[in-house]
């Protein structure tokens, strides 16, 4: 008798042990698919940033590289701007268009002054 109710109570055991693995399961698999689901959505929002900080930095480095050259000059700090621009540009994966303006300005003669005093 006595070996009849530890078995039972044993197979209960079992039962309960497999109810509460099957329950933890589903939760887990449940926080996965969301954590899945909020991962892609910032993985989507993260690359719309880039490439809106990479929309800016090329619009930027394009109108200031277009006036330094219509000048015929560049300062030292227009060199350091530029130079900032192009390393994060190309640090988003920008193309060679942005560098290849920089280095065209940087061909121009450097006059020593901040833009608004020019000393010739």
């Amino acid at each position: 008798m006595n070996l009849i109710r530890i078995i039972t109570q044993s197979t209960g055991l079992y039962v309960l042990n497999g109810v509460a693995l099957a329950i933890i399961m589903y939760a887990f698999k449940s926080l996965h698919k969301k954590i899945s689901l909020e991962w892609e959505a910032d993985k989507k929002q993260t690359k719309a940033m880039t490439q809106g900080v990479k929309a800016i930095l090329y619009f930027r480095i394009c109108k200031e590289g277009e006036r330094i050259i219509n000048d015929g000059y560049i300062t030292r700090d227009e060199i350091r701007d530029l130079q900032f621009f192009v390393d994060a540009y190309q640090g988003l994966g920008g193309n060679g268009v942005a560098k290849k303006l920089y280095n065209e300005c940087m061909k121009l003669p450097i006059k020593e002054c901040t833009r608004d005093k020019v000393k010739n």
